[in-house]
């Protein structure tokens, strides 16, 4: 093709008012609504494109304009020198964005700089998932500490602070977003039904109720 930096160059686009003609000519009489369905009381079209989407949605965009991937790992932080040992093991291997599932809050400094010891933060994207968001709160706090010590920039950091279910404290998250700006602070979890539209569906709906919330 002329441009390998665009596959689709060589094809032309084609108009929502093009998708809707052959949806509707395959539809054979049947009204174009009859598509439309619902999750919980969300009324959802068979098919969006990019003219749909407002200027509050355009805001949201990814950040990351490759398609270079992450490594991930999950781990469970129970001794914390134990845990570093996993953690230094799976990095050593390739991991560069691994996940501590620490549960309920790291209790000291100490525990924390034990479990991060030998760990170049500004290497890797590290997200941290905890139970409830007041352990995440004191973990950001604990956090900014243990980078002051070892002299580490926060704007280099990448990665996220999460609690489950997702923080609904806008103060705990305006404090966590101030610390760590480029940090992710709110996931979705879908569980897997075995219906995976219903699924995608749903991790969809559970993002847009956390943003219209915030």
């Amino acid at each position: 093709m002329a441009d390998q930096e665009n596959l689709f160059a060589d094809f032309s686009a084609s108009s929502k008012e093009d998708w809707l003609a052959k949806v509707v000519a395959e539809l054979k009489g049947k009204a174009l609504t009859s598509l439309d369905w619902s999750l919980n009381e969300v009324a959802l079209q068979p098919f969006f494109q990019r003219v749909d989407l407002n200027e509050k949605d355009q805001q949201i965009a990814l950040r990351q304009s490759n398609n270079n991937w992450k490594i991930g790992e999950d781990i469970k932080v129970t001794d914390p020198k134990t845990t570093n040992e996993i953690l230094l093991d799976a990095l050593a291997n390739g991991v560069d964005a691994p996940t501590l599932r620490i549960g309920e809050q790291l209790s000291t400094q100490e525990a924390l700089t034990a479990l991060l010891a030998g760990v170049q933060l500004d290497f890797i994207q590290a997200f941290y998932q905890f139970s409830n968001e007041e352990a995440a709160v004191q973990f950001g706090q604990l956090l900014t500490n243990h980078l002051a010590s070892q002299k580490a920039a926060v704007a280099t950091l990448s990665g996220g602070i999460f609690a489950t279910p997702n923080i609904q404290n806008g103060a705990h998250l305006a404090q966590l977003h101030t610390q760590f700006p480029n940090f992710q602070l709110l996931r979705i979890t879908v569980v897997a039904t075995g219906d995976l539209a219903a699924d995608l569906a749903q991790g969809m709906w559970q993002a847009s109720q956390l943003l219209r919330h915030w």
